[in-house]
């Protein structure tokens, strides 16, 4: 597994986590294209889906920031002005200007820059759902809102 160096430790590849969380978003803007134009949901998905793994392949394997912005804006928008005229340019600059950012904002780690360091250790985590369970196991009555009484 290739890793990425930031100076002080080193970081497991993203490219595991970018590809399917862009695919995703993808499959996203795949159903509602595919259902304005007519296609269908399911068609929509899957192909929206695999558009933004290649999308996100292509980028964080060969493009530059710049210039793979750039690119997956004019790519997604000529697809969005074949299948929907004037208005399916407008979307698909959008949600390739939206998939471009998202691509390379998973990959290069920037969701996690305004965190503090303690807060994405895994161990932070793994306690907080501990003390969430433990407090569920310890009071369940706090859990439940709902007023029963008027169940007949």
């Amino acid at each position: 597994m290739a890793t990425v160096y930031n100076g002080e430790v080193p970081t497991p590849s993203l490219m595991g986590f970018t590809i399917p969380l862009t695919a995703a978003l993808g499959g996203f803007f795949g159903l509602i294209a595919g259902q304005s134009t007519g296609l269908g949901g399911l068609l929509g998905i899957a192909s929206g889906a695999v558009a933004g793994a290649v999308i996100a392949y292509v980028l964080i394997s060969f493009l530059s920031y710049k210039i793979g912005r750039l690119a997956t804006i004019i790519v997604v928008g000529l697809i969005g002005v074949s299948l929907g005229g004037p208005l399916g340019l407008v979307v698909g600059l959008s949600a390739g200007a939206i998939l471009g950012w998202c691509a390379y904002w998973l990959h290069l780690g920037r969701y996690r820059a305004s965190l503090p360091p303690c807060h994405v250790w895994p161990s932070v985590v793994a306690q907080h759902v501990q003390v969430h369970l433990w407090l569920y196991l310890l009071f369940p009555d706090r859990a439940d809102h709902h007023d029963h009484s008027a169940v007949v």
